[in-house]
């Protein structure tokens, strides 16, 4: 239940999203069509949150995706880069910062039998150029030897995942937080 003084905060930041992205909207009939946009409290937030990361440049001027293409095409190898491609929002933004940035690359996708077939379906229908690439074991003779795969031992990545792309430059989409 929330209490008065949450109802308040809540009320004020319903209010100062209001103004940013309703600016033409009638205050009295406001929370029907915030109501009708189903925005929360927590949409807000992430919201402001993004916006704030959005709008932060690096020293020359240039957004994050501005920076990120500049720095893909000056590190662009001859041959191009070799995409490792999983249809996930990663390698997704990846893959079109690329194209964005007009380079040269090819995407590979690495399929496991623990992917789901929504995202096999939704990889050949929307990126029908990339690569399906056999893996270099066979995940269930090596699962009766080690088990299933967990956080804390994911062997099945090193042979099934992150096995191609040998002597080209790979390029992939891995968030700041899960990297090392």
């Amino acid at each position: 239940m929330v209490n008065a003084d949450e109802k308040t905060n809540l009320q004020g930041k319903l209010n100062l999203y209001a103004e940013n992205h309703y600016p033409d909207v009638d205050p009295a009939v406001l929370p029907a069509v915030m109501a009708a946009s189903s925005v929360s409290c927590r949409t807000i937030q992430e919201r402001a949150r993004n916006q704030s990361l959005l709008s932060k440049i690096d020293l020359n001027g240039n957004n994050k995706i501005e920076a990120s293409i500049a720095v893909i095409k000056e590190h662009e190898p001859p041959e191009g880069y070799y995409l490792a491609f999983s249809g996930v929002k990663d390698s997704l933004a990846v893959h079109h910062l690329c194209v964005k940035a007009g380079i040269k690359f090819d995407s590979h996708y690495h399929p496991s039998p623990l992917d789901p077939p929504e995202q096999i379906r939704f990889i050949r229908q929307h990126y029908p150029d990339t690569i399906f690439e056999k893996p270099i074991i066979n995940f269930w003779q090596e699962f009766m030897k080690k088990g299933f795969p967990t956080r804390r031992k994911r062997w099945c990545c090193e042979y099934i995942k992150e096995w191609g792309g040998t002597g080209r430059v790979a390029i992939m989409g891995i968030r700041g937080n899960e990297s090392a």
